[in-house]
C-alpha cells in the first residue's frame, strides 16, 4: 500500500506542476497589471495588440472575486481585447465592506452600481474612444 500511496502522491504533484506551467503559458504573451480605482482593486489584461483594442469590463457574481474571472479575461485578451477585472466591495481583495450587507439590498445595490460605474469610467480611458465598447 505504501508504494501505491507514493505513486498517487507523485502523480498528483506532477499534475499540479503541469497545470501551473500550462496556466503560466497562457499568460506569456499578455501584459497583466494590477491597479486601483479609488479603493477598488483592478487587474488589466492586454495582448501585445495595438492600443485600439476594445475594452471589456468583467464583473464577478455574488461571493465571487476577480480571480474567478481570470480565465475569461485571459481568453478575451488573447483575442485582442483589453479585459478589466475587479473586486466589488465585500469581495476578494476589496478592503471595503459591502454597504448594507444582506439586510439592506437598496444600499448594497447603490454601492455595487457605483463601483461598476467607476471601473467602467476607468476602463474607457484604456483604449482609443472609437475602440471602447459601449455599455
Amino acid at each position: 500500500m505504501a508504494k501505491l500511496d507514493l505513486l498517487l502522491v507523485g502523480a498528483a504533484l506532477g499534475i499540479a506542476l503541469w497545470s501551473l506551467f500550462a496556466l503560466a503559458e497562457l499568460r506569456m504573451d499578455l501584459s497583466v497589471s494590477a491597479s486601483h480605482v479609488s479603493s477598488i482593486p483592478v487587474t488589466i489584461f492586454r495582448s501585445q495588440a495595438p492600443e485600439t483594442s476594445p475594452v471589456v469590463v468583467i464583473a464577478h457574481g455574488f461571493a465571487g472575486s476577480q480571480q474567478l474571472m481570470q480565465p475569461i479575461a485571459v481568453t478575451l485578451a488573447r483575442n485582442g481585447y483589453i479585459a478589466v477585472t475587479f473586486d466589488f466591495a465585500g469581495h476578494g481583495r476589496n478592503p471595503l465592506p459591502l454597504a448594507g450587507g444582506l439586510t439592506d439590498m437598496a444600499a448594497s445595490t447603490r454601492l455595487l452600481l457605483a463601483e461598476i460605474g467607476e471601473v467602467a469610467q476607468f476602463a474607457m480611458t484604456l483604449a482609443a474612444p472609437t475602440a471602447a465598447l459601449r455599455l
